[in-house]
């Protein structure tokens, strides 16, 4: 039926990651020792998860038992008692990835992912997801569970801001960078565009003339063609009426914390994957929806054509099978100066959110803050100026280790001497879109046009290995829960953490608290635990305020065919985990005591298994600018 076997599908959907005591050996014995270790599990997958029921092809979702927390000590052995000892220094949230999009854009290329007859097989998918109208709803559920949470589940301690890595949006659209601050900071949200009376998205196409069956329709519809492949092939139901709840307008309640944003490429680029140009722009803020390329013009052609600005495609365009819909100037496109102002705007906490006015000037998108007294935070830009794949140009890499160097007492440098001083030592914790693997070299303009060379994830690595009091590197992108440790190849430094959070815009639909801690025993403990969003596991026709929308996303996104959930959620090994380290110096001194620098670390072990597939990662992401639409499923 597809590529995708659909016993393999049943079976995993019912049995495997999901099912409480099935999901890792020794279940029972590692949810004991959580429930010694953890404070305020409430609100989390400490306390109960959820997972998948019945016997398909459509699953529903209920709730199931907790998960335990996991010790990994592939950078420092725990030591016992620590549970006891442990101080916290910080606990916040990061979230990633929301990529909520106007689905009735005209600029959303829709067409790509049913390019092909049979479920499956197209080459580009990611340009349609049947819960697409939702995810927004989702978003808004996330915010209202942590809000609930308030406070790191296995310490106690308040949380003390929310980080959101990037693709905070999905399309670099105005009105959806406007819907994204409205939902960080509070107020009414109105996700809709265009004819504000009518829902117009090739959801909604129900007319003959336009009805496409490749897509979901939430709608009953009668067509001679007959229902759709989601309906034929899957079981999915009907919601009357769902799509003119989806675009109703809804009070969000805003995040509680402070909260800081990243830069992301579906906040910068068409889709994630272009720059922004005239073409474009025209097409996003006109009046006429293309359905389809122009005949016997080639998706990827197409695309190419429209990102080029190519005056033989450009021609074509009114050759196109199209819909008319109602245009909409809130739909033009934001450049870098756009996203710091408007953060600079939007008021808040804190001020900015990480920007400044010397970003909106020099227009660049990295800064520092304060995380905690001992603990600074670093966010970066590695958004690439045309591609999906990350980079950071050199002006940034260079003023990277000058912020690493200002809160080091020691450190490698360039040449592999050590370096002392008398600058005060801080933890450092690392922010970006993309992680390590998904960042590659390449030459070109950053977003004010300055051009210089750019590196890759390997470049930054072996920066921050250099760097004692780097302790994790926390992103996103790559639509998974990941977590791997980087140890220093050479021994210098005991290493760090890299911790990759899923999407909204994907199944599983979660994020993550990240608390560290001072183990007072010559170790810390970065412990990170996975929630759900507020919305219930049921759904229900007519169930149609935010969280029973959130509800139906989430049941939508796990019944994607397209969808490799169980590879997007992660291993036990990558949720709630305690990550050890050694302390690179001693964080927490006694009142009045100054700071005493900690014994040099021994050189870690290397972890068992690999510390990620990076060049994997590469070949799954370059599939060609125009058409490199994030594959469902890709290797991270």
């Amino acid at each position: 039926m597809t590529r995708r076997d659909f016993a393999r599908r049943a079976f995993v959907l019912s049995t495997a990651a999901w099912a409480g005591p099935l999901f890792v050996p020794g279940h029972r014995e590692a949810m004991a020792r959580t429930r010694d270790t953890v404070t305020a599990p409430a609100g989390t997958t400490l306390e109960r998860s959820i997972l998948t029921t019945g016997t398909g092809p459509y699953f529903d979702l209920t709730f199931g038992p907790g998960w335990p927390l996991v010790v990994r000590g592939e950078l420092a052995a725990p030591k016992t008692g620590r549970e006891g000892r442990r101080i916290a220094l910080t606990a916040f949230l990061h979230t990633t990835d929301y990529q909520f999009p106007d689905v009735q854009s005209p600029a959303r290329v829709e067409f790509l992912d049913r390019d092909a007859d049979d479920p499956g097989s197209s080459e580009v998918s990611g340009a349609f997801r049947p819960q697409e109208a939702l995810v927004i709803h989702a978003t808004e559920a996330v915010h209202r569970r942590v809000n609930t949470i308030a406070v790191g589940p296995v310490t106690g301690r308040p949380l003390d801001f929310t980080m959101c890595t990037g693709d905070n949006f999905d399309n670099a659209q105005l009105n959806e960078l406007e819907w994204f601050l409205t939902l960080m900071n509070g107020g009414e949200v109105r996700p809709n565009s265009g004819d504000p009376d009518v829902f117009e998205s090739v959801q909604s196409f129900d007319e003959p003339a336009f009805y496409d069956p490749h897509y979901y329709h939430p709608e009953r519809v009668e067509d001679p063609r007959g229902s759709d492949i989601y309906k034929r092939h899957f079981g999915f139901p009907d919601y009357p009426g769902l799509l003119a709840a989806a675009g109703a307008p809804f009070t969000a309640v805003g995040i509680d914390t402070p909260w800081y944003s990243i830069w992301g490429n579906h906040d910068a680029l068409v889709q994630g994957n272009e720059r922004p140009n005239p073409v474009y722009q025209a097409i996003a803020t006109g009046g006429t929806k293309i359905l389809a390329p122009p005949p016997g013009l080639a998706p990827a052609d197409f695309m190419r054509g429209l990102a080029d600005q190519d005056p033989t495609v450009v021609a074509l365009i009114h050759l196109a099978p199209a819909r008319p819909v109602g245009a909409d100037p809130a739909r033009r496109f934001i450049t870098a100066h756009d996203y710091i102002d408007y953060h600079l705007k939007a008021g808040g906490r804190p001020a900015g959110h990480g920007f400044t006015e010397d970003n909106l000037d020099q227009q660049t998108l990295y800064y520092t803050f304060d995380i905690a007294p001992r603990i600074l935070g670093i966010g970066l830009d590695t958004t690439s100026p045309r591609v999906n794949l990350g980079s950071i140009g050199e002006t940034q890499l260079a003023w990277l280790e000058e912020q690493l160097v200002a809160v080091h007492s020691r450190h490698v440098d360039r040449g592999g001497t050590e370096v002392r001083s008398s600058n005060e030592d801080r933890l450092v914790v690392v922010f970006s879109h993309h992680r390590e693997s998904s960042m590659v070299p390449m030459q070109g303009p950053d977003h004010a046009g300055r051009l210089e060379r750019r590196y890759g994830g390997d470049a930054v690595r072996e920066l921050l290995n250099r760097f004692p009091n780097v302790i994790a590197w926390v992103n996103g992108h790559s639509h998974v829960n990941r977590v791997e440790p980087r140890p220093d190849p050479q021994g210098r430094t005991g290493g760090y953490w890299d911790i990759t959070t899923s999407a909204q815009i994907d199944p599983p639909q979660q994020a993550r608290v990240i608390e560290v801690a001072d183990n007072r025993d010559g170790t810390l403990s970065i412990l990170t635990t996975i929630f759900d969003h507020a919305g219930p596991p049921e759904t229900a026709v007519g169930a149609y305020d935010v969280e029973g929308l959130a509800a139906i996303s989430r049941e939508l996104a796990f019944n994607d065919y397209q969808s490799d959930w169980e590879h997007l959620l992660g291993t036990p090994q990558d949720l709630n985990v305690e990550l050890l380290l050694a302390a690179p110096f001693d964080v927490t001194p006694a009142a009045g005591a100054p700071p005493q620098q900690a014994p040099e670390p021994e050189p870690a072990p290397l972890p068992a298994t690999g510390g990620g597939l990076g060049g994997v990662a590469v070949g799954a992401l370059a599939i060609g600018a125009a058409t490199a639409l994030r594959r469902r499923g890709q290797q991270d």
